[in-house]
């Protein structure tokens, strides 16, 4: 919502093909296998692309990776793990991307984030952007 506020050419059509792309880049990071999006990305989906990365993907999220480091023993380098630690961002944006159909079809190109202004943007005030994962139980340290 912060970026689209800032940026309104970012508008839930956008957010459509962001998610998209995130499902893609996130499919890369468990599988290690090359997938070339690049000429799906432009500058209005790119830049919701980076900030939904920001909330879960370590490997964007400098910040989010140091304190998974710190505080699990999830091996960012084994892609089991990966494909575990990422099974619950993906079911979120899934769930996003059927919200944002039906308000875009319901609203219009800018439906979704219409609806969400409407519902909450009293409640989201600065520029600031958080994560927004939780650890796995399975990966916190113990003691």
């Amino acid at each position: 919502m912060k970026v689209q506020r800032q940026y309104p050419a970012s508008n839930s059509r956008r957010l459509s093909e962001a998610i998209g792309l995130l499902l893609f880049d996130t499919k890369e990071r468990y599988t290690g296998e090359t997938i070339d999006i690049a000429k799906f990305r432009n500058e209005d989906n790119a830049l919701l692309e980076q900030a939904l990365l920001m909330a879960w993907d370590p490997f964007t999220n400098q910040e989010l990776k140091e304190d998974l480091q710190s505080q699990s023993t999830l091996d960012l380098t084994d892609l089991k793990q990966l494909h575990d630690y990422y099974q619950e961002p993906v079911q979120c944006l899934l769930k996003i991307k059927d919200s944002l159909d039906l308000w875009t079809r319901e609203l219009g190109s800018n439906g979704y984030f219409d609806f969400i202004e409407n519902q909450i943007g009293f409640q989201v005030d600065g520029n600031e952007m958080n994560y927004a994962i939780a650890i796995p139980n399975e990966y916190l340290k113990q003691g």
